[in-house]
């Protein structure tokens, strides 16, 4: 695949103070669903400004004081005093100090991976950028030693600095979701009693059209309040409770895979345990064999009942 060449313009409007720290992650950083590939604390003068067509990472910005703009697809947004953005770099995007604001202190991480991507998914549900106020949450502190741990190239700073990316990011998204909360509470309600009714149902051949009859919300809303309070689809989240319910009747039943498969809701052995393979990485009757394994390990050990409690 090839990858679309970085066009870069950057007028580098920051005081000698500021810092810029480059790294290059190793095979081990690169395994890790959160790492990063550089950060900085910009004291930003006015013209201060960037604008990328493209970059194969994440851009995390955090205010300290002042204010900057980040416009993207159409959408442009402040960031002011103690708010944060995740930035998707892959779609051409710029960013500066605000006008008029005077200057911009802030830091900012180049940041990539599994856990940062679907952070990220999360987080643009809400909005095109959703900007997060932290609520007095200290994030320098979080930075700096991110920034400590970046030029370090020991196995522990390698994951001393994911799980610090993982928790700033962790708390965006608690923020997030607590700022809707109080917002759409009834939306909040309204998504869960969807998601009771795909679990309660999750046998019977379910369409959008009976989950928006349910919520009395349009589908454009529907699908959109799941993926943010559910963080999926409902799709996905019917497949994970068949799944699910093929696991107990893999483990606890002498029923063939077919009787399974319909037992839960697909239409044909085959399409079960193609769904199946692609969600636990096994073929159900593998599943079936490593459970039988661990029952007759758990009759010495008694560990794994054979049969569910009442």
């Amino acid at each position: 695949m090839t990858k679309k060449k970085e066009n870069l313009t950057v007028v580098l409007d920051v005081d000698p103070s500021s810092v810029w720290i480059r790294t290059t992650p190793g095979a081990l950083a690169l395994d890790q669903p959160y790492y990063c590939t550089e950060a900085g604390h910009f004291i930003a003068g006015p013209g201060f400004s960037t604008i990328r067509s493209n970059k194969d990472s994440y851009l995390l910005f955090y205010t300290v004081s002042g204010k900057g703009f980040v416009e993207q697809a159409g959408c442009r947004v402040s960031l002011s005093t103690g708010q944060a953005l995740l930035l998707n770099c892959r779609i051409p995007q710029q960013y500066g100090t605000a006008p008029g604001s005077g200057g911009w202190d802030h830091y900012w991480m180049h940041i990539d991976g599994d856990g940062v991507r679907a952070a990220g998914a999360m987080m643009k549900t809400a909005a095109t950028l959703p900007v997060i106020d932290m609520n007095g949450v200290a994030l320098p502190a979080s930075f700096d030693a991110i920034f400590s741990w970046t030029d370090a190239d020991s196995a522990e700073a390698i994951i001393e600095q994911g799980l610090m990316i993982h928790r700033i990011l962790a708390r965006m998204l608690q923020l997030q979701l607590s700022a809707g909360k109080g917002r759409s509470q009834g939306n909040r309600a309204l998504i869960r009693s969807a998601a009771d009714y795909i679990r309660a149902h999750s046998a019977a051949p379910l369409s959008i059209e009976d989950l928006t009859q349910q919520t009395n919300m349009s589908k454009s809303c529907l699908m959109r309040q799941f993926r943010i309070y559910m963080g999926t689809t409902p799709y996905n989240y019917l497949l994970s409770c068949r799944i699910t319910e093929a696991k107990e009747l893999l483990s606890l039943t002498e029923l063939s895979v077919a009787e399974i498969a319909e037992r839960v809701g697909f239409r044909d052995e085959s399409t079960f345990s193609s769904r199946f393979s692609a969600m636990t990485g096994i073929s159900p009757l593998q599943y079936r064999r490593s459970t039988i394994r661990q029952n007759e390990h758990s009759t010495v050990q008694g560990t794994f009942p054979l049969e569910k409690s009442s």
